[in-house]
This record gives C-alpha cells, structure tokens and sequence, in this order.
C-alpha cells in the first residue's frame, strides 16, 4: 500500500479550512497546507494545526501554482502519491485507503473518484466509502481526457504526472491537472467510490461551472497543452471546446473590449469556424489573458 500525502490548497477559506484539515487528519498524518495569501482569517486558523507541513505562498500566483507548491513538497519529502483537497471541501476518512486499494490492485498511476455536493455548509455528514463502489480502467487516458473534458480535484496520483503540464499561468488547476494526468498517466482508474464533501462554494455559489473564470481557464490550458497533442486525432475537440468557452467571455471585462465585441461575429456560426481561424483567435485571447494576470 503506497504512503500517500495530502494536499490542501487555500484562499480565503476562513469558514471552511479547519474542517478540511481536521477530516484529512484522520486519514493521515500526512498533511500538507498551501495557502496562497489568503486576506481573511485562514492563515491563522491553519497556524492552529501544528502536526501539519504548512507553506504560505509570498503572493497570490493562484492555485496552480498553489498546487504545485504543494505537490512539489510532497514530492521533496518521499512521496510517490498525492491526493488533492480544496480548502472548502471535506474527505472521507477511509479515502486514502480507498485510493491505496486501487492502487495496488491495478498498478495504476492516477485514481479519480466521486464528489458529495452539500446543499448546505456541511450538513451532510462525510461517511466512509467501505467496498460499495465499482472501478473502471481507462484504456486511453488521453482520448478519454480530450472525448469528456473532466474536471476534478477528487484524485489521487503521482506527484511527476500531477505536475508535468501544469502551467501556472492559467491560475485554475483543474483541467491542467486532468490533462496532465490523462496524458503522462499509464493506468488511470475511475472509481465511483465518494471521497470528497464539497460546499456550496464549489457547487455553484462562486467560482462554479459557468463563470467567466472556469470559460478562461478552458481557454488558457488549451494554450498551454496544444502544442502537446496538435497530431492526436482528437486534438480538434480540445480546440472546439475552449472556443465554445471563449465566447462566453462576450460582454465581461475578461478580455479587451474591442476583441470581446469582435467575438459577436461568431457566436452563431462558430460550429463552422474553420479550425486554422478558432485557433488564431483562441492564441489571441490567450495572449490578452496572459497579459492581464501579469498586470494583475
């Protein structure tokens, strides 16, 4: 059974973070903290946890680079595996042996599992996951990345394909990490086995599905990746997807507003964009995101 550590990323998590960590605890000893310079309280009530490895980022790069970080120590202090919370969910406490499971048994590198949305802040109690689960091998981890576009931080993997293509500046971690994973990742599993508790700040009360945030950072990891997959076969659902994202940013200050109103043109045709001029534009906007989070 591999020892696996655990890491938490934090942003303004004051109301939350102490129960991430207390329900990590009880899996593990093994418990490392980021937080990414947090304006309210969280930095102090993680002081409170002395038994954990604690890192506080100098300034706000975002939680990729808080993920990295964190990966990065983990890595640095022996360990092959990490699974990731965020500093508002909870873990279930048999979940690291639940991954060590699945590990073992199939030789894999990554194991993703399931989510609890909670309606309210923790009034759904986090259980264990027991052997009431069922497990599928991904025969192409990469294809299956590109065919479904999943998006999670329930996962535990090795810390070298957790970090291989993540890019900072796309400040999201999600799809980075699964892009990352799906691609290095030999033997990833996908197992329906409920590891995380999350609040309703991840199920649909701030930065959730259909932000402009969660749009950009579509756009930003297919920047960052294309060069990596630009001759697999599925690579143009990659560039289709985040140009659907894109042009969701109409209208917000996400991007300049002359480009942003420049976008209007496609919004009723973009499923017949030839894929050479969705690419430029999707380069152009990534240009001008990059820009702004360097301003920023």
């Amino acid at each position: 059974m591999p020892e696996i550590a655990v890491v938490i990323t934090c942003y303004n998590k004051a109301d939350y973070i102490s129960k991430a960590i207390s329900s990590a605890l009880i899996c593990t000893q093994n418990v490392i903290v980021v937080d990414h310079q947090s304006t309210d309280d969280s930095w102090e009530k993680i002081s409170k946890f002395e038994q954990v490895e604690k890192i506080r980022e100098p300034i706000n790069m975002g939680v990729t680079a808080a993920t990295i970080a964190g990966v990065e120590a983990a890595r640095k202090m022996g360990f092959d595996f990490v699974a990731l919370l965020d500093g508002d969910d909870m873990i279930a406490p048999d979940a690291l042996f639940h991954y060590g499971q699945i590990i073992d048994k199939f030789g894999a590198d990554a194991v993703y599992s399931s989510c609890v949305r909670c309606n309210k802040d923790y009034q759904l109690s986090v259980r264990p996951i027991g052997g009431d689960f069922k497990t599928t091998q991904l025969e192409d981890p990469l294809s299956y990345y590109l065919q479904k576009f999943p998006a999670s931080t329930a996962v535990c993997a090795r810390c070298e394909h957790m970090l291989q293509d993540l890019d900072p500046a796309a400040r999201i971690q999600d799809h980075q990490i699964a892009f990352s994973i799906h691609r290095n990742a030999k033997t990833v599993v996908i197992s329906t086995g409920k590891t995380h508790y999350c609040s309703p700040a991840v199920a649909g009360r701030n930065l959730a599905l259909d932000t402009p945030q969660k749009s950009l950072s579509a756009v930003l990891t297919y920047a960052a990746h294309w060069h990596l997959i630009d001759d697999h076969p599925l690579a143009h659902r990659m560039r289709n997807r985040a140009f659907s994202q894109l042009l969701r940013l109409v209208g917000t200050n996400k991007l300049p507003r002359a480009f942003s109103l420049g976008l209007l043109r496609f919004s009723l045709v973009h499923q017949w964009v030839a894929q050479e001029r969705k690419h430029r534009v999707l380069m152009r906007a990534a240009e001008h995101s990059a820009a702004a989070n360097t301003q920023g």
